[in-house]
């Protein structure tokens, strides 16, 4: 899910965009990253070139900053592809484990990878990485808790 589809999309549900978080680790230059964003968005969009902890208490915490600045009355959309699945699970665990911070999120997208053989070429093959059952019971509690979460591979 790009930038792109989220500015296209939240409009044809009537939906506001009050502000955007993004995190990306690799260093981008400023210059560049922030030509590709809209002027128009550019006030609400906070932009953080670090890491994302997976620690909820860290101020680099995904949660935090959701827990920080959302209210239940928002509809906040989480997007979560930073592929280091230690701490995309403990995101997801403290989503499923805290109903404060599940009560503020309204959807869900994720990348999950999983134990699969035919896209080891892609994610490597790591036994310790969940079975596709358990993923799918990831998603099932989600949908329990009133996310409205989705996935890809």
């Amino acid at each position: 899910m790009t930038l792109y589809f989220l500015l296209s999309s939240l409009p044809q549900h009537q939906l506001p965009m009050d502000s955007i978080h993004a995190w990306e680790s690799m260093l981008l230059e400023p210059v560049n990253f922030w030509s590709d964003i809209p002027s128009e968005i550019s006030s609400r969009y906070h932009y953080y070139n670090i890491p994302v902890s997976g620690n909820l208490t860290h101020k680099d915490s995904v949660l935090h900053i959701i827990q920080k600045y959302a209210r239940v009355e928002d509809f906040v959309s989480l997007k979560l592809d930073i592929d280091k699945p230690d701490v995309e699970l403990a995101i997801v665990n403290d989503i499923l484990n805290n109903a404060q911070i599940a009560n503020l999120i309204d959807e869900f997208y994720f990348e999950l990878h999983y134990q699969c053989e035919l896209l080891s070429g892609r994610w490597g093959y790591d036994k310790s990485m969940m079975d596709h059952y358990s993923g799918m019971q990831l998603f099932v509690k989600l949908r329990k808790l009133g996310i409205r979460a989705h996935f890809w591979v």
